[in-house]
């Protein structure tokens, strides 16, 4: 039934919605194109009027396509969202200024060892306490980026799961005075696994961009991030001067 599961225990708008977004990210349907209207969904896919319209609905609300009144729905010229490396920044408040919401899902918190590249990253013994901090970053129902964080415990014994939580890392991390002020940070292009690619919402072998990010407050190394970022949502930009 053109893809569509019956007997799936997947919503049928939710399968349209995945076929339509293969479509869309593959460039089966170019930029600028118009994609079926809500009764030809219906003809093509068997669907009802009101899956169909909620499947464009949905597309709408994640920047997929634009409805033009009058003319029909169109594949969106999707958005990159600028990310400037001239200064320390954080993803969710660079996207706020630019009209987007984040929210952040804690996914791992726990206290570890140092193995012998951390402890040569912060400067401190094998073995010593570290926090790991594992989150996500989504908008629009889509993760952009996740982010491993590793700090040393000795510069805020009492960090919580739910102070990050609830305040975010680096407020969290200002309330123990420490305020970061110089980060050095390598990029690199490189494929989503197959558990990366399904917790992003992405296609196995998706590129991404993989970025390790060691953070100073003034010359005392206070984080270490390992992150992954869709390249389908950022540009970077850095500004060089003479």
């Amino acid at each position: 039934m053109n893809g569509i599961e019956i007997n799936s225990s997947k919503a049928i708008y939710k399968q349209l919605i995945d076929i339509f977004t293969e479509n869309i990210e593959t460039g089966a349907w170019p930029v600028k194109s118009k994609i079926l209207s809500e009764k030809e969904i219906c003809e093509k896919y068997g669907v009802s009027r009101i899956t169909a319209r909620k499947t464009i609905d949905e597309l709408a609300k994640d920047g997929l396509v634009e409805k033009v009144q009058g003319k029909g729905t169109f594949i969106k010229d999707r958005k990159r969202y600028e990310q400037k490396l001239n200064n320390v920044y954080r993803f969710r408040d660079n996207l706020s200024k630019q009209g987007v919401e984040t929210i952040v899902e804690m996914k791992g918190f726990a206290i570890i060892q140092a193995d012998d590249k951390l402890s040569e990253v912060f400067k401190i013994e094998p073995g010593s306490d570290l926090f790991k901090i594992e989150r996500l970053f989504v908008s629009h129902d889509k993760p952009y980026a996740r982010e491993t964080s590793y700090i040393p415990r000795i510069l805020c014994q009492d960090l919580s799961e739910e102070q990050v939580k609830s305040d975010g890392l680096y407020k969290s991390l200002n309330s123990y005075k420490i305020f970061p002020d110089k980060a050095i940070e390598q990029l690199r292009i490189a494929h989503m696994s197959e558990a990366l690619s399904k917790e992003m919402k992405r296609k196995n072998g998706d590129a991404y961009i993989g970025l390790d990010r060691t953070t100073f407050d003034n010359t005392v190394v206070v984080e270490y991030t390992t992150s992954s970022v869709c390249g389908d949502m950022f540009e970077y930009t850095v500004e060089l001067n003479k």
